[in-house]
C-alpha cells in the first residue's frame, strides 16, 4: 500500500511549479478521463506510468471562498454580517496551459445561485470569471421567476470548452450549455424550449467532444436523455430507446465515455433504482442495455438491491464504472444518493457486466490511533469520479457519514487499484475540520504529475445571532495530489 504523508499549502506550490505544461484534458474526448486519450478513429490509448506505482504526495491547495480572495476573508462576529458567498466546483478540465473549473456560486445575500467558472494557470492560484447575468444568470425566459443555474460537467475538445448543467426552480429545471473559445470568455447557448426544456425537469449530467459531434446525457422529466450538436449552435434531442420491462419508469444517465466501438452510458433506472446502460454507435441514436443482456454477474436486476452507476472509464481490460448501494428515501424516486456501500462494474465491450464487491483496506494501527478514526470505522466509501492511468485505476472520494447535528468531520480521498478495480488502496487522505455540512471532492483531472481535485469545504461564516455556535458557508476548494515519484 502507498503511505505518502500530508503535505501543505506551500508543499503543494511547489510540486505543480516543476510540472511539465503537457496537459492531459480529462473531458477533450472522453468525460471523466485522467490518463486516456481517444483518437479520432475512435481507438484508445493509455499512457504509459513507471512501475511501480509513483508515491502518491496530496495537499489541499485553495479554499476559494465563492468570488472573494482567500487572503481577504473575514470572518464576520455575527451570520450574515457581511453575508458570504457560497459556492462549489463539480467539474475540471484543461485547455491549452489553462485548467478550468465550473460549478455553482450564490453571490453574497442572495437566495438563488448562478453558474460559475474558475480559471488557473498551475492549480494553485484560481481566477473567477466574471458572473455575467446573462451568461451565468437567468435566462430570459426565467426573468420573471429567478431559478438556480450550475454547471455539472465541462469538457474541452474539437469545440472549444463546453459547460453542461440546468437552470431553473427544482423539479422545473431546463437543461442549459455554455461555450467558450478559451475558458476565459464565455456564451450561453439561447434557450429553445422545444430541445432544453419540457414538463419537469431537464439537466444535463456529462458531455464529450468527438470531432464534428457533441454529446451531452443527463435526464428529462424522469427519464434518460441524450441531446447533440453538430457545431455548438443547432442543437437537438437524440433518440434513445427503452425496450426493458422498466420502460416507464424513472432512468437517468449519470456519466458518457467514448470506447473505440461507439459511446457508452451509465446511470440507473426503475422505481426500485438498479444500475443502468446504454449504448450507441453513433451518438445519434441509443439504446438501453437489457438486464438479461448484461449477463447473471452484473447486478442489474431490480432484485438484486437498490443501486446505481455514477461514473465510468475506459481501462486496459475494457470499461469499469463505479457506484453504490442506495438507502431507501421515501420522499424520493430516484433513491437516496447517500450510499450503503461503493460497487464496481467492470466490462469488456459494454454488454457484458460483472459487479465487483470491492475491498477496501484497512487502516493500520498508526492511522487507527488518529482522533477522528472512531467515526470512519465501518462508514462505507463513496466513490464520485474515477479513471484509468496507465497500469492502475484512480478513484476520489470520502467516507459517507450521515448528517448529525455532532459535526462530524468530512474526509478526501484518493483510491488506487492496480487489479481491476476488486481492491483498493487508500493511498492519500485528507480530514476536514468537523462541520454540521457534507463536503468532498467531486471531479479531477491530471496536470503534468499532478492532479487537481476539485469540490466544496466549509469556512466559517460567523456566529449564530440567537444560540452562539458557529455557523458555516460552503465554498469551492480545490486539493493537490502529486502523481511523480517522490
Amino acid at each position: 500500500m502507498l503511505r505518502p504523508a500530508w503535505v501543505g499549502v506551500v508543499a503543494g506550490l511547489t510540486l505543480l511549479g516543476g510540472c511539465s505544461q503537457d496537459l492531459v484534458d480529462s473531458g477533450a474526448v472522453a468525460a471523466d478521463t485522467v490518463g486516456t486519450q481517444t483518437s479520432a478513429a475512435g481507438s484508445v490509448t493509455t499512457s504509459a506510468t513507471p512501475d511501480p506505482p509513483p508515491q502518491i504526495r496530496f495537499a489541499l491547495a485553495q479554499v476559494l471562498g465563492g468570488s472573494m480572495p482567500t487572503e481577504e476573508r473575514v470572518t464576520p462576529d455575527v451570520a450574515g454580517d457581511p453575508p458570504l458567498a457560497e459556492s462549489t466546483m463539480r467539474a475540471i478540465t484543461t485547455t491549452g496551459s489553462t485548467l478550468v473549473a465550473a460549478g455553482s456560486v450564490s453571490p453574497a445575500g442572495a437566495d438563488t445561485a448562478d453558474a460559475a467558472v474558475w480559471t488557473s494557470p498551475d492549480g494553485v492560484a484560481w481566477t473567477p470569471v466574471a458572473d455575467d447575468a446573462d451568461v451565468f444568470g437567468d435566462s430570459a425566459a426565467a426573468a420573471d421567476s429567478p431559478g438556480h443555474q450550475f454547471i455539472n460537467d465541462i469538457s474541452a475538445g474539437p469545440f472549444g470548452v463546453v459547460a453542461v448543467g440546468a437552470d431553473g426552480k427544482a423539479l422545473e429545471h431546463d437543461a442549459a450549455v455554455w461555450l467558450s473559445h478559451d475558458g476565459t470568455v464565455w456564451r450561453r447557448v439561447p434557450h429553445e424550449a422545444e430541445v432544453f426544456g419540457g414538463d419537469g425537469a431537464q439537466v444535463m449530467h456529462s458531455v464529450v467532444q468527438l470531432p464534428g459531434l457533441i454529446v451531452i446525457v443527463g435526464e428529462s422529466n424522469w427519464q434518460a436523455a441524450v441531446w447533440v450538436s453538430p457545431d455548438g449552435s443547432r442543437w437537438s434531442r437524440a433518440g434513445v430507446t427503452d425496450d426493458t420491462a422498466a420502460a416507464a419508469e424513472p432512468s437517468f444517465m449519470n456519466d458518457v465515455v467514448v470506447t473505440g466501438d461507439g459511446l457508452v452510458a451509465v446511470g440507473r433506472g426503475g422505481i426500485e433504482p438498479h444500475p443502468a446502460v446504454w449504448l450507441s454507435a453513433d451518438g445519434l441514436t441509443w439504446d438501453r442495455l437489457l438486464d438479461s443482456m448484461a449477463g447473471e454477474e452484473s447486478g442489474f436486476s431490480q432484485t438484486s438491491g437498490r443501486s446505481a452507476m455514477f461514473a465510468v472509464d475506459v481501462g486496459e481490460e475494457g470499461l469499469l464504472a463505479v457506484g453504490a448501494r442506495l438507502q431507501r428515501d421515501e420522499n424520493s424516486m430516484a433513491g437516496n444518493p447517500g450510499s450503503g456501500g461503493t460497487l464496481v462494474w467492470t466490462s469488456k465491450d459494454g454488454y457484458d457486466w460483472h459487479l465487483v464487491e470491492p475491498g477496501f483496506t484497512d487502516l493500520d494501527d498508526e492511522e487507527e490511533s488518529s482522533r477522528y478514526a472512531y467515526l470512519k470505522h465501518g462508514a462505507p466509501v463513496r466513490l464520485e469520479d474515477v479513471a484509468w492511468d496507465g497500469d492502475r485505476l484512480l478513484a476520489i472520494g470520502g467516507y459517507e457519514l450521515a448528517f448529525s447535528a455532532n459535526s462530524l468531520p468530512a474526509f478526501v480521498t484518493l483510491w488506487v487499484s492496480t487489479d481491476g478495480g476488486a481492491t483498493w488502496d487508500v493511498v492519500d487522505e485528507l480530514t476536514l475540520d468537523p462541520t454540521d455540512s457534507r463536503r468532498g471532492a467531486r471531479a479531477f483531472a491530471q496536470f503534468g504529475d499532478a492532479l487537481v481535485i476539485v469540490g466544496n469545504d466549509d469556512v466559517p461564516a460567523g456566529k449564530h445571532p440567537d444560540y452562539g455556535w458557529m455557523t458555516y458557508s460552503q465554498t469551492a476548494a480545490v486539493w493537490l495530489a502529486d502523481l511523480g515519484e517522490s
